[in-house]
């Protein structure tokens, strides 16, 4: 190998490193900007689902915005998108279920349409909130009004003692708007059985 040659790889690899430490620097920033500081209490989070005020609850905790980040770099450059992301790791038989989502009012909602996943990258809550996803192949309205079929499938999964509040953001505020969806947080007791359910959501 000629010096020219040694000396163009050498200058690739201090290129690359650049652009990465950048990169770093970036999702950094960008996770230092967007987290909350402060974790919401039950009560505050009820109080903001009632007035579907999602602008002061989409927060996390910086450790887990920076994980997010990170993701969301990563999908935006492997896949497009989050939604060709979930369809291919997370929720690929569940989207199997029909080839476009039916955004219509109208169509019965069933259990058969619902898909509980906890989220990976929960809101910053109080110790013993926790973080759902409902996913939905058919429609779910804006707003904190949780269809018959989808709180049944809530209770099924926390039982009658849990609280739990439901809330679908506005659809500009959606990171994954191909495919409808809302969110569930469920506060119940230390000793109530994990709900039995799948586990990952890689998402919100």
């Amino acid at each position: 190998m000629d010096l020219d040659s040694i000396t163009d790889i050498e200058g690739n690899l201090s290129q690359n490193a650049t652009y990465k430490a950048k990169e770093a620097a970036e999702i950094e920033a960008n996770a230092n900007m967007r987290c909350a500081r402060e974790p919401l209490s039950w009560k505050e989070l009820k109080e903001i689902v009632a007035a579907e005020d999602p602008s002061k609850m989409g927060k996390r905790c910086y450790e887990v915005q920076l994980e997010y980040e990170k993701l969301k770099l990563m999908v935006k450059k492997e896949y497009g998108t989050m939604f060709e992301y979930l369809k291919t790791h997370v929720l690929t038989d569940f989207v199997a279920q029909t080839k476009e989502p039916e955004f219509d009012p109208s169509t019965p909602l069933t259990a058969s349409n619902l898909l509980l996943v906890k989220a990976d990258f929960p809101y910053y809550f109080e110790e013993g909130v926790e973080h759902w996803i409902i996913w939905c192949t058919k429609y779910l309205p804006v707003g904190n009004v949780c269809p018959d079929a989808a709180a049944k499938v809530i209770k099924q999964a926390f039982g009658n003692d849990a609280e739990w509040t439901y809330l679908v953001n506005i659809v500009e505020n959606q990171s994954v708007q191909e495919l409808s969806h809302g969110h569930i947080f469920v506060k119940r007791s230390p000793d109530a059985v994990p709900a039995a359910t799948k586990n990952d959501s890689k998402q919100q």
